[in-house]
């Protein structure tokens, strides 16, 4: 087992596109924003049995000051200053490996913020747009006489789409999958599906992800 605690401070300047883009019709650069800073905090530990079980389990606090959030108004997007945020979360995870070849991975992630530019504070409960409170994913791999597969179906819960926090996205389910074959020493060919169940869904408001694809590859490494 490991425990560990640590610390950071942070500083970040608005990056070229955020202050000046004007190549879109939809979205437009702020020149007018501020840097980022803040400071954070973070208390994690890892437990094991033998080989076959090991979880990792972290909490940690952030608070940032003129964070850039993009909205959109009027159908253009622009970023702006968020003023203060507070950002409280967890991160589990755990990995089975019930038997040769067979793993599964689970991972939970909370995070509660609040914003607190100009009058609102903790008590007005404002959240940060676009950061689900949950998120919840899966990933069972399994490999034998060269054959290798992967399940990963996860979760995402409801976001808000602006700090008045009175429209949401809805959560969405999403499941992608892959299978691949190594040929001969060093050619391995592969399918990959995303969004499988073509789940309709989108993580920024009015611009709705793609449905189910399938994609083909082939990777060949010389030895």
């Amino acid at each position: 087992s490991r425990l560990g605690i640590s610390a950071f401070r942070a500083y970040k300047r608005p990056d070229l596109n955020a202050l000046y883009w004007s190549g879109d019709p939809t979205a437009s650069g702020n020149p007018d924003l501020r840097s980022e800073d803040g400071w954070g905090g973070e208390l994690f530990v890892g437990l094991s049995s033998g080989t076959s079980v090991r979880t990792s389990h972290s909490a940690y606090v952030t608070w940032y000051r003129n964070a850039v959030s993009w909205t959109a108004n009027s159908g253009v997007w622009t970023p702006e200053n968020m003023g203060e945020a507070l950002f409280v979360g967890t991160d589990h995870s755990a990995r089975f490996t019930p038997a040769d070849g067979l793993t599964l991975e689970i991972c939970y992630s909370f995070l509660r913020t609040w914003v607190l530019t100009g009058d609102f504070g903790f008590s007005d409960g404002k959240q940060i747009p676009y950061q689900p409170e949950h998120r919840v994913s899966l990933a069972l791999k399994g490999a034998r006489n060269g054959w290798t597969w992967r399940v990963a179906p996860r979760y995402e819960g409801a976001r808000y789409v602006s700090v008045m926090n009175v429209a949401t996205l809805p959560g969405f389910f999403v499941l992608d999958a892959g299978l691949a074959k190594r040929i001969g020493k060093g050619l391995e060919v592969s399918i990959e599906v995303k969004n499988a169940l073509s789940e309709s869904y989108a993580t920024v408001e009015g611009y709705p992800m793609p449905g189910a694809s399938v994609s083909l590859g082939a990777v060949y490494t010389y030895r």
